[in-house]
């Protein structure tokens, strides 16, 4: 075996890894979302992908784009994104109802809109680490192909939503087509625009903003 499928085996072993571990946990485990999000899945994601950067290829965390080079220029694009999805949910909420509502129910029991905020952010931070700060980078390193990288860190993004929708989501066909679709056309534009940053500063506010318009007006 060659270096570089040496290198991408262990890539696969860990996403592979983490997919199972994630499954499990999910499966037999219906702990408050707040838990799930704040406490286990940063330990399940993140765990692995910190000690494979800076254990075994002892890079920087700069390596998978936590880096505050022109953060503020990314929250300033952030705000924007998310204006421009609050619009679009708030119009599709239309057509869906032939109504407009502006107070949006929070779908997790108990807790407030900014505490859903904050709990989208750190979700999408989680995530965007894996899927684009390792995945993505690594893979368009080790094949030197950005096109081929993108596709297959979107598909490995779809496996690790897989446990969520069989074991939370209610979703009909229709749904589920909306909801896989649209997290494409979110993966592919969040990898486009990490590879040209190489920070998930601005990846991070899309997804959480495209996951609060969705969850709360669709």
């Amino acid at each position: 075996m060659d270096k570089q499928s040496a290198y991408l085996t262990k890539l696969y072993t860990i996403w592979g890894s983490i997919v199972v571990v994630w499954a499990i946990y999910r499966a037999k485990f219906m702990l408050p979302e707040v838990v799930d999000e704040f406490l286990v899945k940063p330990l399940v994601f993140l765990g692995p992908v910190l000690y494979f950067v800076l254990i075994y290829e002892k890079r920087s965390l700069a390596s998978i784009g936590w880096q505050s080079k022109k953060f503020m220029r990314d929250v300033y694009l952030g705000i924007g994104f998310a204006a421009i999805f609050t619009v679009l949910g708030v119009v599709a909420n239309f057509l869906k109802y032939g109504t407009i509502n502006l107070n949006p129910v929070v779908p997790i029991t108990g807790t407030t809109l900014l505490i859903a905020l904050i709990l989208s952010i750190v979700t999408s931070l989680t995530e965007e680490t894996l899927v684009r700060g390792f995945l993505f980078s690594r893979l368009v390193g080790a094949y030197r192909n950005q096109f081929k990288g993108l596709v297959i860190s979107t598909l490995m993004y779809l496996v690790i939503l897989t446990p969520i929708i069989l074991t939370r989501l209610q979703l009909t066909p229709q749904s589920l087509m909306i909801l896989l679709v649209s997290n494409i056309i979110m993966s592919a534009a969040n990898s486009m625009i990490y590879y040209e940053t190489r920070s998930i500063a601005l990846p991070v506010f899309i997804h959480a903003f495209w996951n609060m318009s969705a969850v709360l007006y669709l």
